[in-house]
Order: C-alpha cells, then structure tokens, then sequence
C-alpha cells in the first residue's frame, strides 16, 4: 500500500492506493495494468494506515488516520484534531475483476454491542422507514438486502431537523455512495460538503452494507468489504435518528441489524 496526496474522481487530498501482485525478493510484478489505480478507501477521511502482522491468530490489522490534509487543521472540533478509524483486518478476495483488498472491522468491536434490534424478511416501500423512533448517536448497522424493484435504498444516519448523512446504493449503476452535504456543519472548507461514490457489484441479487457510525465519523464496509468508505460528520448532538429507505420501488432486506455501541474507554 502506499499513501500519498494524489486525487481521483472520488475526491482530492490525501489518499492510498494499493497494488496486488508478486515480489520475488528483488522485484515487485504488478497484476493489473500499471494505469490502474486501485483505491483503499472511497472515502476521504482514511489517509496513512499502520499495519500490523504476528498477531495471535495471524491477521493482518489496518489502522488508518481518520482525516484529510485538505481540512485537518480546520475542522470544528475542540481539543482533538482527528481521530483513528476502527481496526481493520485485511485480506485478499478474489472477485470477476480480479483479486482485490478486503477490510473488515475486528472481531472486538463487537465487544462494544449493547441494545440489539433485528428485522428480517420485511419489506421496504417508499415513504415508509422500518427504524423509525428509533435513537442512536454511536451504533452498528449489519444489512443483506435483496434490490427489489428500488432504483436506489439505503440509509440516512444522524438525522435530525435538516441533516442526516445519507447511504445509498444505486442498483441500475451498481454504485455505493454517501452524501455529506446535508451532514452537519461543513463551511470550513469549500469541497467538503460532496457526495462520495465507489462500484459495489451486485453478487447473487444481494448487497450486503455494513456500517459503523459514532459521534463524527461513518465507516462503511460494502459487500464482503471489498468496498470501504470512510467519512467524518459534524451533526448536532440532536442529530440522533436513523432511517432505512427505499426509493422508485421496494427493497426487502433480509437481515437487518442494529446495535448500539458502547464507550471504548
């Protein structure tokens, strides 16, 4: 993996990009065209991940710094600048394009689960939200979907009066996106309030999201987390509801999930 300031289509700043093929102790084969770039996360808040092997059941662990040099110094917080996202591990996975990074959160995250909800099998039709009254501020949301007949579904997370950040999934553009803009406060810097996107193949008519939210970050793992995206938030601490959403048809998810999420210290 290497970390660097380059900028894609999906955002600017500071980025990693990643590289899949052989080292024969000398020399490093690529196995993808030298054009390519593969990105580890989507997002535009994971910049400069630390790695670590030889832990006790032999995973590689990412840990990545939760922010962007284009508004590190700027953003709205008292008495921290930044954060860590939550340890990953990594692995290989090979899908229809090709082998590919996979991220998915440690096992002792869910050591932090406390109130647990679970829906299975219902159905998702416009207009209507599944979670409603339901409050959480710091949570974990684990979803199967089945697309239906929805052009798009997903989630709007830290909702509140006139914000909520906004996870959707595309199905005719197989695209998995969040949507900032509505997301608290953003004013500090001038691109900060964007729409981020990444390619999410359907496999097997499902999509899978899994998704951790806290106070002032989203951290969203597509499919088996092939696709990963990392995001800071500044909603108002009001900002507390949740909403599953289905639009231009239904959507039946098939597992859904939410825990709530204890302190880690």
């Amino acid at each position: 993996m290497h970390s660097s300031g380059f900028e894609t289509e999906h955002f600017s700043g500071a980025g990693t990009q990643y590289f899949v093929g052989s080292f024969d102790g000398y020399t490093f084969t690529n196995d993808n065209p030298p054009d390519m770039t593969l990105i580890v996360d989507h997002g535009p808040d994971n910049y400069g991940g630390v790695t670590w092997n030889n832990t006790p059941d032999s995973s590689r662990i990412f840990l990545g710094w939760m922010s962007n040099w284009q508004y590190a110094l700027n953003v709205p917080t008292a008495n921290r600048r930044g954060a860590m996202t939550i340890p990953r591990i990594l692995s290989l996975q090979r899908f229809n394009e090709g082998v590919r990074l996979v991220q998915t959160p440690v096992a002792q995250v869910a050591q932090l689960r406390a109130n647990h909800r679970h829906w299975q099998n219902q159905v998702l039709i416009p207009g209507t939200n599944l979670l409603s009254g339901l409050t959480a501020k710091s949570f974990e949301l684990i979803a199967e979907f089945e697309p239906g007949s929805a052009a798009q579904f997903g989630f709007k997370v830290r909702k509140g009066i006139n914000q909520f950040t906004r996870i959707t999934y595309d199905v005719s553009r197989q695209l998995l996106s969040v949507d900032r803009t509505h997301g608290g406060i953003g004013d500090f810097d001038s691109a900060f309030n964007t729409v981020y996107q990444a390619p999410l193949a359907i496999i097997g008519n499902r999509i899978k999201l899994h998704v951790l939210v806290d106070w002032s970050s989203l951290e969203v793992f597509g499919g088996t987390g092939q696709t990963v995206m990392t995001v800071q938030i500044f909603p108002a601490a009001s900002s507390d509801q949740v909403e599953v959403f289905s639009s231009n048809g239904e959507t039946r998810p098939i597992v859904l999930d939410l825990y709530t999420l204890d302190r880690i210290w």
